[in-house]
């Protein structure tokens, strides 16, 4: 069965055709820590892995061209496609096991993930190397709760409710992505601003600006918007000090998920920009960002790379 990719999807694919150094860019690298009341062997966890994968056409699928179309082809998969480890030194750093260390390519037809289950003194541990194009953070919760569900046999998602949803979501892009609504909105944002062609954040890295490592605590009387907005207010406001320049876009990524697809394993995610200028305040430009952010989850589905190509470079992005 063949499937038509979404903006984001038929996006990775061109750009490996003219760049085939870029899927450095995308592959995805996940450990889980399994915890479950069910005492399964290590064989019976690997099957339910299997299980759900096999679920899930997008994830085992491989990239392709059809009528001048990129799609994706579902693969055919093994038990062996997980592998299995046990190891029993203590000190082990899964972040350099193997299969992390090599690339994935699209235009080869070879599949775009490599899983492996390590039985580490008796704990069970997933490693997960994914291309991009198959699997975006959005994916990642419901890929782990559904190896959880069927591990704890509540699983409810069978391989029937995934292409259902595929084919929604496929629809819903097939019908928002050239929203006239959306492209005004966007529009009169960028209103007055040259394009972005170059990083504008090199300075202010080279400066040290961006060792954010701790924590940061806004209360929970906060929404996540509010949040995001306080956030993005500040750091944006003290980057545009330093750098004094006039203003900033930041991509902010859009699930594109709602209450019928939001199970989906598949790579639908896209970058809206928020814009921040110098000539607001702390207060403006809050209640600005809040209001970008808002509006861009209402403009799900809508093909921005294709309509604002000279507004896609985003040299950070906020998640």
């Amino acid at each position: 069965m063949d499937f038509q990719t979404t903006p984001i999807q038929r996006d990775f694919y061109i750009e490996e055709l003219f760049n085939s150094d870029s899927n450095s860019k995308y592959s995805l690298n996940f450990i889980f820590k399994l915890e479950s009341s069910n005492a399964l062997s290590i064989d019976q966890v690997r099957q339910s892995i299997v299980d759900v994968i096999q679920n899930q056409p997008i994830m085992s699928g491989i990239a392709d061209i059809k009528d001048s179309n990129v799609i994706i082809r579902k693969g055919k998969l093994k038990n062996s496609v997980v592998e299995i480890e046990t190891v029993q030194n203590s000190n082990i750093i899964f972040e350099d096991d193997s299969i992390f260390q090599h690339t994935f390519s699209l235009i080869d037809h070879q599949p775009l993930f490599r899983c492996k289950l390590i039985d580490k003194e008796g704990s069970l541990y997933i490693l997960l190397a994914v291309h991009h194009f198959v699997f975006d953070f959005f994916s990642c919760k419901a890929w782990a709760q559904q190896i959880v569900n069927r591990i704890d046999g509540t699983q409810s998602s069978m391989k029937e409710n995934a292409i259902m949803e595929e084919n929604y979501t496929l629809e819903q892009f097939r019908e928002r992505a050239s929203n006239v609504k959306a492209q005004k909105i966007l529009s009169n944002r960028f209103h007055g601003i040259k394009k972005i062609s170059q990083n504008p954040f090199q300075r202010f890295e080279e400066q040290g600006y961006f060792n954010f490592n701790q924590n940061i605590s806004l209360g929970n009387n906060l929404t996540k918007t509010q949040q995001s907005s306080l956030i993005l207010s500040a750091f944006g406001l003290e980057y545009l000090n330093e750098t004094n320049n006039d203003h900033m876009l930041i991509g902010v990524p859009v699930p594109n998920r709602t209450r019928h697809n939001k199970d989906i394993i598949t790579s639908a995610v896209i970058t809206f920009p928020v814009l921040i200028s110098r000539k607001n305040n702390f207060v403006e430009s809050y209640v600005s960002i809040k209001r970008q952010l808002l509006e861009n989850l209402r403009l799900q589905f809508f093909d921005y790379t294709r309509y604002f190509p000279s507004y896609c470079f985003f040299p950070k992005t906020f998640c």
